[in-house]
């Protein structure tokens, strides 16, 4: 069943209401279907189905079939917090940005951010300065080349995700409407 997921997340790029609904029409995929899709993943996956799936996103309301990673998975289990803030931050939130962050990472709490710019960017800069792990959730796929560079820094320390094969790019999210 985890391979199928995985196939249906990358041909329907990871769209939530799109993966479902083959899922409820029982969509068929052979055997080389399959192995074909789980041969063009070029990261770690963990479906919702599978035991180290985070514990965490079971519970929201469209968690994604399929995380695919670079790094230690085992850090979504670490108590997390997210520092939001303004994409053009200045010298006095920078500063107080790097000084909550570093009494957190005393504290051993995980730092997971969503972009890599303003005050965000300072987040994974100073964490990593300091040698600790942080968390980063792309809005593009894992494979997209603008995010190389990030992705090559944090998973030596840390974990990179997203619900989105390949090279996708960010589009504007459907609203997840299951259960309501």
């Amino acid at each position: 069943m985890e391979e199928i997921l995985v196939y249906f997340s990358l041909k329907y790029q990871g769209d939530f209401m799109k993966i479902l609904e083959a899922l409820q029409k029982k969509e068929i995929v052979t055997k080389e279907e399959r192995k074909k899709a789980l041969e063009s993943v070029e990261c770690c996956y963990t479906t919702i189905i599978s035991e180290d799936y985070p514990y965490a996103l079971q519970d929201i309301k469209c968690p994604p079939f399929v995380l695919f990673y670079k790094g230690n998975l085992e850090l979504l289990n670490n108590d997390l917090v997210n520092i939001v803030g303004t994409k053009k931050n200045d010298e006095y939130g920078k500063k107080i940005t790097q000084s909550v962050v570093k009494t957190l990472i005393e504290n051993d709490v995980t730092l997971i951010e969503e972009n890599n710019q303003g005050i965000e960017k300072v987040v994974v800069d100073t964490v990593q300065e300091n040698n600790k792990e942080a968390i980063v959730v792309l809005n593009d796929g894992i494979g997209c080349e603008t995010n190389q560079t990030l992705i090559d820094s944090i998973q030596q320390n840390g974990l990179v995700i997203s619900e989105y094969p390949g090279k996708k790019r960010k589009q504007k999210k459907a609203v997840c409407l299951a259960g309501d």
